[in-house]
């Protein structure tokens, strides 16, 4: 595989298909758990600025060659990925019980194709929405953000 640093169909159309995943999980999510509009509305706002932030990251890692095996990570692998924490996040949403839902799995996935700091991002992004669309208390929230940072430091 030639690296290029050029913008390509095919990484806007995995780019394009990110978007589609996140916009749909996040619809899902708030649809399952019956979010009221306005609610809906400002996890839509977080999704785009999350979205878009984490795609100039992910273009600014990929410049600085930050991403573990340079040449072998793909748009398609990242796109996979995304969607293998979604469903992850969507099990501990709603098949785990609120106090033992294993999210220190987040970080080990993402870390298969980021670095740290984006597994990190990512990671407690997904925290975050869930806690926000399930109406988690504080304790929980922090036991599950407690879970990421466990999940990061035992891959360090």
């Amino acid at each position: 595989m030639k690296y290029t640093n050029r913008f390509s169909s095919i990484r806007i159309g995995y780019t394009v298909g990110m978007a589609l995943i996140f916009i749909i999980a996040n619809t899902v999510l708030c649809l399952m758990n019956q979010v009221l509009m306005d609610k809906f509305i400002c996890i839509m706002a977080i999704n785009a600025c999350f979205f878009f932030m984490f795609v100039l990251l992910l273009i600014r890692k990929r410049l600085e060659g930050a991403l573990p095996e340079f040449n072998y990570i793909t748009y398609g692998k990242i796109t996979f990925v995304l969607l293998l924490t979604w469903i992850i996040t969507f099990l501990c949403a709603m098949v785990a019980p609120d106090f033992f839902a294993p999210f220190i799995v987040l970080p080990i996935v993402c870390s298969t194709v980021f670095d740290n700091s984006i597994s990190n991002a990512l990671s407690l992004y997904l925290v975050v929405i869930t806690s926000i669309c399930m109406d988690y208390n504080i304790f929980i929230v922090l036991c599950y953000v407690l879970l990421v940072a466990f999940g990061n430091v035992f891959l360090s």
